[in-house]
């Protein structure tokens, strides 16, 4: 059947949970705009792949936590919420052309 290809895989073949992955809070304070997301570094712990560090954007936080976009095959949605030690904000001099992923 034509645009049916069933020797590809799922694409939920890639998911895997994030360990250090935090429940979503009550109440938070998103990023104010126009300034809009801060760049930064964070790390992740993936079930299988184990620990990585990735470029992000913070969009909201809490004293503890903070919402971090991470565009990644392996996650559902496009943002983790992450205790504050595994995120640090991006070096003025790192490059922020490519701040929503990237591998190291």
């Amino acid at each position: 059947m034509p645009g049916i290809h069933v020797d590809v895989e799922p694409w939920s073949h890639e998911r895997q949970e994030l360990r250090n992955a935090r429940p979503v809070p009550r109440f938070f304070t998103p990023c104010r705009y126009p300034a809009g997301p801060i760049p930064v570094v964070v790390r992740l712990v993936w079930e299988r792949d184990g620990v990585e560090v990735v470029r992000g954007r913070a969009t909201a936080w809490t004293r503890q936590l903070v919402l971090v976009e991470v565009v990644d095959a392996r996650l559902m949605v496009n943002g983790v919420w992450l205790a504050l030690a595994d995120v640090r904000r991006q070096a003025s001099t790192e490059s922020s052309s490519s701040t929503s992923s990237a591998s190291t």
